[in-house]
């Protein structure tokens, strides 16, 4: 129990010490934290080993493995290794049948040497066919993130997941040139 200092009463040269009431409010408030702070503890542990099960597979894979946000809450998807990060120019001719790399692991990227099979390396993953509609130069994705077969530019938020500081930079500067350029055009 506490004590506060109680006034001096008439007569007397020194304080006197009394007691508080004791109360239950902050030692139960503390207790529900204690237990909200174990239960949180037990999930991270928990979500911890699903990721550290899943990085064990990631990390038998030649080529490098950047999961998502998405992946490592939920560690139960398969998740595509990235040979390159940036797309691969190719020659298609419109008259073949292609099969795109799906796993990342083929090592005749972009496209699958397993054909219209499952992959020998990974075989959650299976290759994905394709004939293109023209003959042409095309670029196809090289870091498997995105939705189809052909580049639309989604290794741009991998190499800004990759490199913060480049990507804070450029962002930074973009912002602060096009909003001098707007200030300048906007004067009176």
């Amino acid at each position: 129990s506490s004590s506060i200092l109680a006034p001096a009463a008439s007569g007397e040269t020194a304080p006197t010490l009394r007691s508080a009431p004791p109360s239950k409010g902050p030692t139960s408030a503390m207790s529900a934290i204690l237990a909200r702070a174990a239960t949180r503890a037990a999930q991270r542990s928990a979500v911890q080993q699903q990721v550290a099960r899943a990085s064990s597979t990631w990390a038998s894979r030649a080529n490098p493995v950047y999961p998502s946000p998405w992946n490592k809450w939920f560690p139960y998807e398969p998740v595509p290794s990235t040979p390159k990060v940036g797309p691969y120019r190719v020659h298609l001719n419109n008259t073949e049948t292609y099969f795109y790399c799906t796993c990342g692991e083929s090592a005749t990227q972009p496209f699958c040497e397993s054909g219209a099979e499952n992959c020998a390396k990974c075989p959650e993953f299976k290759s994905m066919p394709f004939t293109p509609k023209d003959s042409e130069t095309a670029t196809l994705c090289g870091c498997k993130k995105a939705p189809g077969v052909y580049c639309n530019g989604a290794c741009i938020s991998l190499y800004a997941d990759l490199n913060p500081g480049i990507a804070c930079l450029v962002g930074f500067s973009g912002c602060f040139v096009s909003g001098a350029l707007l200030t300048y055009m906007f004067h009176p």
